[in-house]
């Protein structure tokens, strides 16, 4: 066999060392990855903050609920998990066939941690932090191997085995997911134990002029009322807007749902220090001069979230035939004081809700909220 160096069968004990902390890394990071995967979508509270959530701009919830997030339900990160065990098993079967294979799939990692950073920072506008420190031990990794191992020929044997290994780890989560949504069936009391704790705020003072669905012309009458703080490119208020059809079908003539503008943009929303998405305002300034069709508009703006910024907002005003509303300066000081319903309840996040006065930070699953809908109905005599 041909003399090359290999990182596991030669190099010193600082660049073994180096290994062993980048693989146990790894693996610690995609842990707490797939564990804020569940917990995310299926929370046994109201919300609360994590500790990967650190601004609306480097936070995991925009890639938790985004469309990569997963696979056939098993959250991408018991992929990397993975990886990192396959880094370790090197000093369990300390082949050079192994380690060939290794560099192989650490190339492949990478290749898919730069499309995925891509990802987060064109399509979703965030940075998940955990998913950040994973590509960096990732190239790190690669690095490494890349340097200190002249290996890169795959086995295709070895290749297949931790496919299957992949796929059995895939599998398993995704039977885990489905028992996770049964179980959400069983949290309905401690649900509503964790509602009725939460001090009932009332509902704003001024009424929105923007309704998703009605069921009374008088916003206080229908025994479902929810009131929802926004912003037209936050990830999580994309979430939450496409469960609001299902919200509408299922308590017709029962909710209304009413929309205040948060934009995170400090060109109109002066608690904002700097612009966290920098087309909100914009987006709220077309939002708010469609009138009767403003459901509709709401929808097709979150629907193209990813396309918005200045030029599309234009030409989708004119495509509605508001762009003098528009661009009036009229319009700006209406989404002023609409944000200044939201800073009366002190909103510090997108979206924030009020369900019959009770404030809910973040987005609560849908069977989730329609515990909690039922119960309230439930309590109205209406259930």
């Amino acid at each position: 066999m041909e003399n090359k160096r290999s990182i596991i069968l030669g190099g010193n004990t600082t660049i073994h060392l180096v290994l062993v902390l980048l693989g146990l890394g790894i693996m610690a990071t995609t842990l707490y990855l797939t564990k804020h995967y569940f917990d995310a979508l299926y929370p046994t509270g109201l919300g609360g903050g994590s500790i990967c959530d650190l601004s609306s701009f480097f936070n995991c919830d925009a890639a938790t609920h985004s469309k990569l997030s997963n696979i056939f339900g098993a959250p991408i990160g018991i992929f990397g998990l993975m990886i990192g065990l396959f880094i370790l098993s090197n000093y369990l079967f300390r082949s050079v066939f192994v380690e060939g294979s290794l560099y192989f799939t650490l190339l492949l990692n990478a290749i898919g941690c730069l499309a995925l950073a891509l990802y987060s920072l064109i399509a979703l506008g965030s940075l998940c932090p955990f998913c950040t420190v994973y590509y960096i031990l990732s190239f790190l990794t690669l690095a490494l191997f890349h340097f200190k191992s002249e290996y890169r020929t795959p086995s295709a044997k070895i290749l297949v085995l931790f496919g299957l290994v992949q796929l059995m780890a895939g599998g398993s989560l995704h039977f885990y997911d489905k028992s996770k949504k049964r179980e959400q069936l069983l949290i309905a009391d401690s649900l509503i134990k964790d509602f009725d704790s939460y001090a009932n705020l009332g509902n704003p003072k001024i009424p929105s002029p923007h309704r998703i669905t009605s069921a009374t012309p008088n916003f206080e009458d229908a025994p479902l009322r929810l009131s929802i703080f926004s912003d037209f490119q936050c990830p999580a208020c994309k979430a939450l807007s496409e469960a609001l059809g299902a919200m509408a079908r299922k308590y017709k003539g029962q909710i209304n749902i009413q929309y205040y503008f948060f934009p995170l943009d400090s060109s109109c929303n002066s608690k904002m220090t700097h612009s966290v998405h920098d087309s909100a305002c914009t987006a709220a300034y077309l939002a708010t001069c469609t009138g009767d069709r403003f459901p509709e508009v709401h929808d097709q703006i979150f629907a193209h979230q990813e396309d918005i910024n200045s030029a599309w907002l234009k030409r989708y005003a004119a495509d509605l035939g508001v762009t003098s509303c528009f661009e009036s300066p009229d319009t700006r000081k209406k989404i002023v004081d609409l944000i200044e319903t939201g800073n009366s309840f002190n909103v510090q996040s997108t979206p924030t809700l009020l369900l019959n006065g009770v404030k809910i930070e973040g987005v609560l699953p849908l069977n989730q909220l329609f515990i909690l809908c039922d119960e309230l109905l439930r309590r109205n005599g209406q259930k």
